[in-house]
Protein backbone atom coordinates (compact mmCIF):
# COMPACT_ATOMS: atom_id res chain seq x y z
CA UNK A 1 0.00 0.00 0.00
CA UNK A 2 0.76 3.57 -0.71
CA UNK A 3 -0.36 6.78 1.46
CA UNK A 4 -2.52 7.54 -1.58
CA UNK A 5 -3.93 4.24 -2.40
CA UNK A 6 -2.97 0.37 -3.20
CA UNK A 7 -1.32 -0.81 -6.11
CA UNK A 8 -2.33 -4.56 -6.75
CA UNK A 9 -0.86 -7.36 -8.69
CA UNK A 10 -3.07 -9.35 -10.41
CA UNK A 11 -2.89 -13.61 -11.32
CA UNK A 12 -2.36 -12.66 -14.73
CA UNK A 13 0.36 -10.13 -14.27
CA UNK A 14 -1.61 -6.79 -14.87
CA UNK A 15 -1.58 -4.25 -11.91
CA UNK A 16 -4.45 -2.26 -10.44
CA UNK A 17 -4.33 1.14 -8.82
CA UNK A 18 -7.06 1.64 -6.23
CA UNK A 19 -7.22 5.63 -4.65
CA UNK A 20 -7.83 6.04 -0.86
CA UNK A 21 -11.18 7.12 -0.27
CA UNK A 22 -12.03 10.28 -1.70
CA UNK A 23 -8.05 11.14 -3.16
CA UNK A 24 -7.10 10.56 -6.21
CA UNK A 25 -4.27 9.25 -7.09
CA UNK A 26 -0.89 11.65 -8.08
CA UNK A 27 -0.30 12.62 -11.68
CA UNK A 28 2.45 9.99 -12.53
CA UNK A 29 1.65 7.17 -10.67
CA UNK A 30 -1.78 6.71 -12.28
CA UNK A 31 0.46 5.04 -14.99
CA UNK A 32 1.26 1.64 -13.39
CA UNK A 33 -2.94 1.62 -13.66
CA UNK A 34 -2.92 -1.34 -16.54
CA UNK A 35 0.51 -2.32 -16.76
CA UNK A 36 1.00 -6.44 -17.91
CA UNK A 37 3.55 -8.61 -17.71
CA UNK A 38 4.73 -7.89 -14.14
CA UNK A 39 5.91 -10.48 -11.90
CA UNK A 40 6.29 -8.15 -8.67
CA UNK A 41 5.65 -4.61 -7.76
CA UNK A 42 7.00 -2.43 -5.03
CA UNK A 43 5.94 1.09 -3.67
CA UNK A 44 7.38 3.92 -1.31
CA UNK A 45 5.38 6.94 -0.33
CA UNK A 46 8.01 9.72 -1.04
CA UNK A 47 6.93 12.74 1.39
CA UNK A 48 4.21 15.58 0.56
CA UNK A 49 1.71 13.28 -1.00
CA UNK A 50 4.23 11.40 -3.80
CA UNK A 51 5.29 8.28 -4.02
CA UNK A 52 7.28 5.46 -6.86
CA UNK A 53 5.63 2.43 -7.71
CA UNK A 54 8.16 0.18 -9.51
CA UNK A 55 7.02 -3.21 -11.78
CA UNK A 56 9.68 -6.29 -12.08
CA UNK A 57 8.64 -7.88 -15.51
CA UNK A 58 8.90 -11.25 -16.25
CA UNK A 59 12.19 -10.46 -18.19
CA UNK A 60 13.95 -9.05 -15.17
CA UNK A 61 13.60 -5.61 -16.41
CA UNK A 62 12.17 -2.95 -14.31
CA UNK A 63 9.96 0.26 -15.03
CA UNK A 64 8.35 2.35 -12.92
CA UNK A 65 5.32 4.96 -12.14
CA UNK A 66 6.47 8.22 -10.16
CA UNK A 67 5.66 11.55 -9.04
CA UNK A 68 6.56 14.30 -11.41
CA UNK A 69 8.95 15.04 -8.20
CA UNK A 70 11.07 11.70 -8.83
CA UNK A 71 11.13 11.33 -12.64
CA UNK A 72 14.30 10.14 -14.02
CA UNK A 73 14.38 8.15 -10.50
CA UNK A 74 15.54 4.95 -12.11
CA UNK A 75 19.05 5.60 -13.27
CA UNK A 76 21.38 3.13 -13.59
CA UNK A 77 20.85 -0.67 -14.64
CA UNK A 78 17.56 -1.80 -13.47
CA UNK A 79 18.18 -4.98 -15.81
CA UNK A 80 18.68 -9.07 -14.27
CA UNK A 81 16.60 -8.04 -11.60
CA UNK A 82 15.56 -10.60 -9.31
CA UNK A 83 13.30 -9.46 -6.62
CA UNK A 84 12.25 -6.04 -5.45
CA UNK A 85 11.49 -4.96 -1.75
CA UNK A 86 9.66 -1.79 -0.49
CA UNK A 87 10.77 -0.05 2.35
CA UNK A 88 9.36 3.24 3.66
CA UNK A 89 11.26 6.23 1.46
CA UNK A 90 12.88 3.30 -0.27
CA UNK A 91 13.06 0.11 -3.10
CA UNK A 92 15.60 -2.21 -2.86
CA UNK A 93 16.18 -4.95 -5.32
CA UNK A 94 17.97 -8.25 -5.55
CA UNK A 95 20.24 -8.69 -8.58
CA UNK A 96 20.54 -12.23 -10.18
CA UNK A 97 23.85 -12.19 -9.27
CA UNK A 98 22.59 -11.75 -5.54
CA UNK A 99 24.13 -8.54 -4.88
CA UNK A 100 21.74 -5.40 -3.91
CA UNK A 101 20.83 -2.22 -5.15
CA UNK A 102 18.44 0.63 -4.59
CA UNK A 103 15.90 3.01 -5.47
CA UNK A 104 17.01 5.47 -2.93
CA UNK A 105 14.36 8.41 -1.42
CA UNK A 106 16.78 12.44 -0.64
CA UNK A 107 19.93 11.99 0.34
CA UNK A 108 19.46 13.90 3.88
CA UNK A 109 18.07 11.14 4.61
CA UNK A 110 20.83 8.82 3.80
CA UNK A 111 22.14 7.22 7.14
CA UNK A 112 24.21 4.27 5.58
CA UNK A 113 21.61 1.69 4.65
CA UNK A 114 22.04 1.47 1.03
CA UNK A 115 26.02 0.91 1.83
CA UNK A 116 25.61 -2.76 0.61
CA UNK A 117 28.62 -2.92 -1.85
CA UNK A 118 30.36 -5.89 -0.15
CA UNK A 119 26.97 -8.18 0.40
CA UNK A 120 26.53 -11.19 -1.78
CA UNK A 121 24.17 -14.26 -2.26
CA UNK A 122 21.78 -12.44 -0.77
CA UNK A 123 18.10 -14.18 -1.14
CA UNK A 124 15.85 -11.46 0.63
CA UNK A 125 16.20 -7.61 1.81
CA UNK A 126 14.16 -6.14 4.56
CA UNK A 127 14.38 -2.57 4.24
CA UNK A 128 13.46 -0.59 7.84
CA UNK A 129 13.55 3.74 8.11
CA UNK A 130 17.16 4.14 7.99
CA UNK A 131 18.75 0.41 7.85
CA UNK A 132 18.86 -2.03 5.54
CA UNK A 133 19.14 -5.76 6.49
CA UNK A 134 19.79 -8.70 4.06
CA UNK A 135 19.47 -12.60 4.21
CA UNK A 136 22.45 -14.34 2.73
CA UNK A 137 21.91 -17.85 1.16
CA UNK A 138 24.00 -19.95 4.10
CA UNK A 139 21.38 -18.15 6.34
CA UNK A 140 23.92 -15.76 7.55
CA UNK A 141 22.49 -12.15 7.60
CA UNK A 142 24.13 -8.46 6.92
CA UNK A 143 22.44 -5.16 8.14
CA UNK A 144 23.66 -1.72 7.49
CA UNK A 145 22.49 2.04 8.41
CA UNK A 146 20.94 4.27 11.46
CA UNK A 147 21.64 2.09 14.46
CA UNK A 148 20.26 3.47 17.42
CA UNK A 149 18.65 0.48 18.88
CA UNK A 150 20.30 -1.85 17.97
CA UNK A 151 19.04 -2.83 14.64
CA UNK A 152 22.18 -3.20 12.94
CA UNK A 153 23.64 -5.79 15.04
CA UNK A 154 23.35 -8.98 13.32
CA UNK A 155 26.62 -10.12 12.51
CA UNK A 156 26.25 -13.27 15.18
CA UNK A 157 22.92 -14.77 13.59
CA UNK A 158 23.20 -18.19 11.87
CA UNK A 159 20.47 -20.19 10.57
CA UNK A 160 18.32 -17.75 9.79
CA UNK A 161 15.38 -18.07 7.12
CA UNK A 162 13.13 -15.20 7.05
CA UNK A 163 14.34 -11.52 7.88
CA UNK A 164 11.92 -8.29 8.65
CA UNK A 165 12.67 -4.76 9.44
CA UNK A 166 10.57 -2.41 11.58
CA UNK A 167 11.90 1.20 11.72
CA UNK A 168 13.87 0.82 14.49
CA UNK A 169 14.37 -3.57 14.50
CA UNK A 170 15.01 -6.21 12.88
CA UNK A 171 13.71 -9.49 13.05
Amino acid sequence: GLRFGICVLMEDGTVSMISAGEETLPEGIRDADGWSGIAQIAGCAGRNDTGIVLGLKEDGTVISAVSPEYAGVLEGDWTQIDSLYSGDYAIGAIRKDGTAQFLEDSPEYNFGQYNTSGWTDLTQLALGQFHTAGLRSDGTVYATGRNDNGQCDVEDWTDIVWIAAGDTCTV
